[in-house]
């Protein structure tokens, strides 16, 4: 497809820019370089994976918590969407603050944040605001829903959402906390946004 052809253009380039540069820099900066040459190629291995989905444990350890500074930041972002859409609900959310492969599972260690959390930290100027602040970043989930003709299931947003208003999409959402627990069941966190978004709940869980 011409997305990836560009994305691997835009690789080589890169590649060929770096062997530019490190013919002429000096010694100490070519160790550098390669340093970070190495853990790039790392950060991209350990993306590349698949795991079952019974292999998959989200344990939630306490809240997310903000500064006094962003806690500001995170009522008046807030204020300012109800204005602009007052039906919008600061609902409980699940923050990925670290993942781990463990004996072969996938353990993700989550908080407990917000949506208003969000809405505050996910403009791409945040962390030029704010230096040493976190981002809430929810959990997010896409189902791939296939039917039994081997179609696959798209929606379409409401021209009054907040973001990509009458946008296509994949099924998907956030995972919440649940209450009193210290463990989420993803698999269920998908399965709950299936059935708000197209009422199909006679899903096959296949480990």
């Amino acid at each position: 497809p011409e997305h990836e052809r560009r994305v691997r253009d835009i690789h080589r380039r890169n590649i060929s820019f770096r062997r530019q540069f490190l013919q002429c820099a000096t010694p100490e900066l070519r160790i550098v370089c390669q340093e970070l040459q190495n853990d790039e190629n790392a950060v991209l291995e350990d993306q590349s994976f698949s795991i079952p989905v019974d292999q998959i444990e989200c344990r939630v350890f306490g809240n997310f918590q903000f500064s006094e500074a962003v806690e500001k930041t995170r009522k008046a972002s807030w204020e300012a969407l109800l204005i602009k859409n007052s039906a919008a609900f600061d609902g409980a959310l699940l923050r990925m603050a670290d993942h781990r492969i463990e004996d072969g599972r996938l353990v993700v260690a989550a908080n407990s944040t917000s949506f208003s959390a969000y809405v505050a930290t996910r403009d791409p100027r945040f962390g030029d605001v704010y230096l040493h602040a976190a981002r809430a970043d929810p959990l997010g989930m896409t189902a791939v829903v296939l039917t039994a003709d081997d179609s696959v299931i798209v929606t379409k947003r409401s021209l009054a959402a907040d973001q990509n208003p009458g946008g296509l999409y994949l099924i998907g959402g956030y995972a919440e906390p649940g209450k009193g627990f210290d463990t989420v069941d993803l698999f269920q966190e998908v399965a709950r946004e299936i059935a708000e978004e197209i009422a199909v709940s006679d899903l096959t869980r296949s480990a």
